[in-house]
């Protein structure tokens, strides 16, 4: 990702300077600010995993890679608030207050991990048995038929979704959000949307698998899902 990609909806002036833009901010943060910043999302998770499912769940992504999700939100909030975390002039006036604002991007992001509807549910340590104690070697369970069927599904309600979107933006970042882990989870994800967006985009949902349910059999409609 380069700095020009990221950096074409140039932040506002004030006073006469060009504000520093997120690519520009981050680069300049040291190792030690990096060290402290890796630090704190580690803490986070910890202490966000109160339940030994959620200390699972959260266990599957590290610290750094949970600072390197938050990195690359900013990074595209730069270039469409819509798309990422926006940064606003206050936060671009010192790395401290840059640093100020990341942190509480970090604490965003754990507590939407640790919120998730997987984080409930027991995540198994999956391994060789016989070489590594404690680990679980389970059948698998799955249909592939019905994991094909499933995974459809959800492609052409992403779809139905977007086309939506185009007539109601404010149902897009409820449809990024489920779009980033949607097609691997059981269950739409949680979202910071807000309540009256979320529930147009299931009532959207909804209508779209009654209408599929009218026209084939699914046996199970999908609704599940919601």
């Amino acid at each position: 990702m380069d700095q020009n990609s990221m950096t074409r909806g140039e932040p506002e002036r004030e006073g006469g300077q060009r504000a520093r833009t997120a690519f520009e901010l981050i680069r300049a943060l040291s190792d030690e600010r990096h060290r402290q910043l890796e630090s704190l999302a580690k803490a986070l998770m910890e202490r966000a995993g109160v339940t030994e499912q959620a200390r699972r769940y959260l266990a599957q992504t590290s610290p750094l890679e949970l600072l390197d999700e938050v990195f690359y939100k900013v990074l595209r909030g730069d270039r469409d608030r819509k798309l990422g975390r926006q940064l606003k002039r206050r936060d671009r006036a010192s790395t401290d207050a840059f640093i100020a604002r990341l942190r509480g991007f970090i604490a965003d992001e754990v507590k939407t991990r640790a919120g998730r509807a997987e984080a409930a549910i027991p995540h198994l340590p999956i391994g060789d048995e016989a070489e590594e104690p404690g680990m679980i070697d389970p059948p698998d369970p799955t249909d592939p038929i019905r994991l094909l069927e499933h995974r459809d599904l959800k492609r052409a309600i992403l779809a139905e979704l977007w086309r939506a979107a185009k007539r109601e933006k404010r149902l897009l970042p409820v449809i990024q959000r489920w779009e980033e882990s949607f097609l691997a989870d059981d269950r739409v994800p949680l979202t910071e949307a807000g309540h009256k967006p979320t529930h147009r985009a299931r009532t959207l949902t909804r209508r779209f698998l009654q209408r599929l349910a009218r026209e084939q059999e699914f046996g199970q409609d999908g609704r599940e899902m919601l």
